[in-house]
């Protein structure tokens, strides 16, 4: 495949131009790429802070679908308390470790710093250079406090705010892609390395009550979900079923009825379908509150 025209992705939250080609062999169930991708101009909108690609590459190495990617953009981000934009610049490596059998982890690196030292990537209080913690702070919140930071990510260590910083730049790429190509759910979970495995989720509201799914790993294993809630609320039907590209799995839908007394509690009658067996199951589902924990512990004694 080769795209002398470039390839184009115009979004209100990003915009890039790609060059290059790809090679595709081998078999649906065990495809091989071979060849790269190149950035030759973009934006990436973080937040509220739009970061401007100074290079990025995406390489296939020819043995397997997994690709090593490469993305480098700076940006200027204005404190909304006032003062000096800060020079910022984003750094993401990442590449796929192969397990033999098929699957792959993500290794990924997102480091972000200061484009240079200067007077705007200096602590007005300390006196000294921001912290990734403070910069993450900046770009998450708008302000250079790490105590704006969800769970305390700022007193942990270097691995904990590395693993944040990873999750936020997936889910905000996740999230223009989904804009971009007009899908309701774009979800990439990766299989981080010493997590479990990668997942893709496509999903479409494709009626205002009618809801489908698709959710695939890096083996090519997927799931295909349909979800239809009647227009009065009371009845919601699921149907789900293993699907792969490389057909290795023939359709085995399980369904589910469930009874919807209001909008957390429900009552459901379940069949699932196995290679092994057939199961059939009642379930009640009771939603908790979302404010239930916090007046838990701050209830009076």
């Amino acid at each position: 495949m080769r795209f002398p025209g470039g390839i184009q992705l115009e979004d209100s939250l990003a915009q890039a131009s790609l060059e290059g080609g790809l090679v595709v062999s081998g078999t649906a169930a065990q495809p091989q790429i071979q060849g790269g991708l190149s950035v030759q101009r973009g934006t990436l909108l973080l937040r509220d802070t739009e970061f401007n690609v100074r290079s990025s590459e995406i390489e296939f190495g020819g043995t397997s679908p997994y690709p090593n990617f490469t993305l480098l953009a700076d940006a200027r981000a204005r404190p909304i308390t006032g003062g000096v934009a800060v020079p910022l610049t984003l750094d993401v490596q990442g590449r796929f470790l192969e397990d033999g059998a098929g699957g792959a982890t993500l290794d990924l690196q997102t480091t972000l710093r200061c484009t240079e030292a200067s007077a705007a990537c200096t602590d007005a209080q300390s006196g000294l250079p921001y912290t990734e913690s403070q910069l993450y702070a900046l770009v998450l919140t708008g302000v250079p406090n790490v105590e704006n930071l969800p769970d305390d990510l700022g007193t942990l260590g270097a691995s904990a705010l590395n693993t944040a910083l990873n999750v936020f730049v997936l889910g905000e790429l996740s999230r223009t892609l989904a804009d971009a190509l007009g899908v309701d759910v774009l979800r990439f979970t990766p299989a981080l390395v010493g997590d479990g495995g990668s997942t893709i989720t496509i999903g479409s509201q494709l009626t205002e009550n009618l809801y489908l799914e698709y959710q695939v790993d890096l083996r090519g294993d997927g799931l295909l979900d349909a979800t239809y809630t009647t227009p009065d609320g009371r009845f919601t039907f699921k149907v789900s079923t293993p699907f792969d590209f490389g057909g290795s799995n023939s359709f085995q839908p399980s369904l589910s009825a469930a009874y919807n007394f209001d909008n957390r509690t429900s009552v459901s009658l379940n069949l699932e379908n196995t290679a092994e067996s057939t199961r059939f199951g009642i379930g009640v589902q009771y939603r908790l509150r979302r404010d239930f924990w916090n007046n838990w512990f701050t209830r009076d004694p």
